[in-house]
């Protein structure tokens, strides 16, 4: 009788949060910096608005962690929650982007 060997799990530190349980790629230092810079205009433009992080996540359907994580560059910015986050600011997705 042949034996098959256990299926290997993977260390925590090998699985990035926010991917499902999938591995991704280690982001460059270039991308790092540009979703800090992207989080950042978020939150600044959201503050100008006057707009709480907690009414923000409602409106974009994340948690308020998920929230925060973007506003602080830890996790990546899906395409149309851009557009949803510029609906919210009132303002072009490119401007989140700049």
């Amino acid at each position: 009788m042949a034996t098959t060997k256990p299926k290997r799990r993977r260390k925590r530190s090998q699985i990035r949060a926010g991917s499902g349980g999938r591995t991704e790629r280690p982001r460059t230092p270039a991308e790092d910096r540009f979703l800090h810079r992207v989080g950042k205009r978020v939150k600044l433009m959201r503050a100008e608005a006057e707009i709480t992080a907690l009414e923000m996540a409602a409106a974009i359907q994340v948690t308020q962690s998920v929230q925060f994580r973007r506003e602080h560059g830890d996790i990546n910015f899906p395409v149309c929650d851009l557009v949803r986050y510029a609906k919210m600011l009132r303002c072009r997705p490119a401007d989140l982007l700049e």
